[in-house]
């Protein structure tokens, strides 16, 4: 049973970030939420200042573009 089945069409989704885990090569798994009726939320990693994570570098800005590859036009 999937979450369109569970949730319904566009009720569900899923946050994907560059630099934890995920990069350019993870693009088709944005278009497969779509294709399965659901949202995505892909960005980079930014840690805020005094968060658990400020120790850890920025994402680099060179990879910021693949934000836009999130987006598609119909």
């Amino acid at each position: 049973m999937g979450a369109t089945h569970v949730f319904g069409p566009q009720k569900f989704g899923a946050h994907i970030i560059v630099d934890m885990g995920a990069t350019e090569v993870d693009l088709p798994v944005v278009q497969r939420l779509v294709d399965l009726g659901g949202h995505s939320h892909m960005f980079c990693l930014f840690p805020g200042k005094g968060s658990l994570m400020d120790h850890l570098p920025a994402n680099p800005r060179d990879q910021w573009g693949v934000q836009l590859g999130r987006y598609r036009t119909d």
